[in-house]
């Protein structure tokens, strides 16, 4: 019975999200990066939503992040879709991300 609030690629959406929580958990769709999709990863609009949550973590900077998705994901385009999140995460964003477990 819960309905979305919004499009998260939106400004006004965006806007909604509260300031200081402590943990973001989020999931950006997989079906850009499953097996059982076309896996066009970064090509594919669905695969570019992790840069929209790493937006919302660059601007908000909780605490902790918890994202998932599917196992895929670590083997997409030759791990390279991985490694880009992982560096935007550490890198970019400068969260210290663990090896990710499936």
């Amino acid at each position: 019975g819960e309905f979305p609030f919004g499009d998260i690629t939106k400004p006004e959406t965006k806007n909604y999200i509260p300031d200081n929580f402590d943990v973001l958990c989020a999931g950006f769709p997989c079906q850009a990066f499953s097996i059982a999709g076309r896996r066009g990863g970064f090509e594919d609009t669905r695969g570019t939503l992790f840069f929209d949550v790493a937006e919302i973590i660059k601007k908000k900077q909780p605490k902790a992040i918890f994202l998932e998705n599917v196992k895929g994901l670590r083997n997409h385009d030759k791990g390279k879709t991985l490694a880009t999140i992982l560096n935007v995460l550490r890198e970019d964003l400068g969260y210290y991300v663990p090896e990710p477990q499936i």
